[in-house]
């Protein structure tokens, strides 16, 4: 898993593969996020050229992006969640289906993560992390009016990235605030199901109660979430600090 020793480990020797030889050296001093990002690099250099449209590198970029947060059950699903990025918005639904079919082509089935080595999580933070943090508004339009499941993936994703890129624990707490505490209860209760590690979770939580992004009222309902238990000890002292 990325963000563990074992993960860190597969990820160099794979980027320094990748390089050729000589490059050992350079990759053992890079940061995991240099990492994760030199390996998005070659991955989007393996993309094949779409036949018969014109999708520019940067748009198909931000489609991957898109459709590695939020997924897709199907074409028709791929589709409506291509259509929050801006400059899809309006498109034509030709144009839609074109950027639909072109990322099916490349990640359909069994292929999620093409490049062999550290596993998806960290591939696929390096593909979605560094748009989000180029970009300000791209979470925002991302995430509009989701379903608590949906945002429960989303937010689990973002948390998982966070040990390779520090960001995510900050954009799981601006999506979380921009969403507000009612719709968060219920996705977090989705989320807590879902999650593999709960310090992760644990970790979001603290950082927004001490940053003071749960009003007095929500309180109640945050602790309905976190529990009475030890599942989640830095939220339980942080709300009790307040």
């Amino acid at each position: 898993e990325a963000g563990t020793a074992m993960g860190d480990l597969l990820a160099r020797a794979l980027l320094a593969a990748l390089n050729g030889s000589g490059s050992s050296r350079e990759v053992s001093g890079m940061n995991a996020a240099a990492v994760a990002v030199a390996l998005a690099e070659h991955e989007r250099r393996q993309w094949p050229a779409p036949m018969g449209t014109d999708l520019p590198i940067d748009l198909r970029a931000r489609a991957v992006a898109a459709l590695t947060l939020l997924g897709a059950w199907d074409h028709s699903d791929a589709a409506v969640v291509l259509r929050r990025l801006p400059e899809l918005s309006d498109a034509s639904q030709e144009r839609v289906r074109a950027v639909a079919g072109w990322a099916r082509s490349v990640y359909s089935g069994d292929k999620a993560a093409r490049t062999p080595g550290p596993g998806p999580e960290m591939m696929s933070a390096g593909l979605v992390l560094p748009l989000l943090r180029d970009d300000p508004d791209l979470l925002s339009a991302l995430t509009q009016d989701l379903s608590a499941d949906r945002a429960a993936r989303v937010l689990g994703f973002l948390v998982g990235c966070a040990d390779t890129f520090t960001e995510g624990f900050r954009f799981a707490q601006d999506m979380m605030v921009g969403h507000g505490l009612a719709v968060s209860v219920a996705t977090l209760r989705a989320m807590v199901v879902k999650a593999s590690v709960l310090d992760r979770v644990d970790r979001v939580l603290e950082l927004l109660v001490e940053a003071g992004d749960v009003p007095a009222e929500g309180m109640g309902d945050l602790l309905t979430v976190v529990g009475e238990g030890s599942a989640m000890p830095r939220t339980l002292v942080a709300m009790r600090k307040h």
